[in-house]
């Protein structure tokens, strides 16, 4: 199993707990009413996973456009370098990754 879908696969089991423990404190489909909103390591765990998973993913297509265009591991070369989406896509997710969707201040 890649660690993609590995990945993919913790995520699916965490969204299950998660859905249970809304349903059995809140009987809603949200945690944004929990008391135990801010202090939750259930939904930490989520919310990380949510962005390793869309990492991963977008790691896994640009890797695969690297190869497809260059035969090589680096964007660097390629004539779409500054305008590829899927470029912009991957460095966007990198930074989502690091500060868990939070903004930190940085600007691309």
């Amino acid at each position: 199993m890649s660690s993609v879908e590995s990945s993919a696969a913790q995520l699916e089991n965490i969204t299950e707990a998660l859905k249970e423990c809304q349903n059995a404190k809140q009987g809603k489909e949200s945690c944004s009413e929990c008391e135990n909103f801010f202090s939750c390591d259930l939904r930490r765990s989520y919310v990380r996973l949510v962005y390793i998973v869309d990492l991963e993913n977008k790691t896994k297509v640009l890797k695969e456009c690297q190869k497809a265009k260059q035969g090589k591991e680096s964007c660097f070369g390629c004539e779409s370098f500054f305008s590829c989406d899927l470029r912009h896509s991957y460095v966007k997710a990198a930074y989502d990754k690091m500060c868990e969707g939070e903004d930190k201040g940085f600007a691309f």
